[in-house]
């Protein structure tokens, strides 16, 4: 399923499941107070650092702004992944509606960022140990024949038969 222009005038290149779901006039006030008011809607550090994890593991394994046209670039030595996606973590702002709860998980979480990626690229890099080549996460469509619409899927790895989401607990 194409992304119409007018979401894609508003930062939107994807689909996901909250705002596939939302009538569209709610979704395009969502994005333009996003875009144009510069809104940004809650967060939390725990999302932050599974996005964070999975950004230094495309970078480390030569998947960032993964393409099937361009497939597995060189990636970077993984210390330089994890102090990028540091980096980045470091100018989230801890939400302060939740009695100081974000807070708390945004100072824990940020150390356990690096052995969370160390051990997530040894675990890919085990899975796919025979596999010439990986694929980073993009858009996928899949044909199911008793529904009208193609389903808009994401696979976090996959190659040479096999699949693999990243999921942390």
């Amino acid at each position: 399923m194409e992304i119409p222009d007018y979401c894609k005038n508003f930062g939107l290149f994807h689909q996901s499941a909250s705002t596939a779901n939302l009538p569209i006039d709610q979704a395009i006030l969502k994005l333009y107070l996003r875009q144009e008011h510069k809104l940004n809607y809650p967060d939390a550090a725990r999302m932050m650092l599974g996005r964070l994890v999975q950004t230094a593991l495309d970078h480390h394994l030569g998947l960032h702004d993964f393409s099937p046209i361009k497939g597995q670039q060189e990636g970077l030595e993984i210390n330089q992944a994890i102090r990028e996606s540091l980096t980045e973590y470091q100018q989230y702002t801890p939400r302060t509606w939740d009695n100081g709860k974000d807070q708390l998980e945004y100072e824990t979480y940020q150390d356990y960022l690096p052995d969370m990626v160390k051990v997530a690229a040894q675990g890919i890099k085990e899975y796919f140990q025979n596999v010439n080549s990986i694929d980073g996460e993009f858009a996928q469509h899949h044909i199911e024949e008793q529904i009208d619409v193609p389903v808009l899927y994401y696979q976090d790895y996959s190659g040479g038969g096999r699949q693999i989401d990243l999921k942390c607990h």
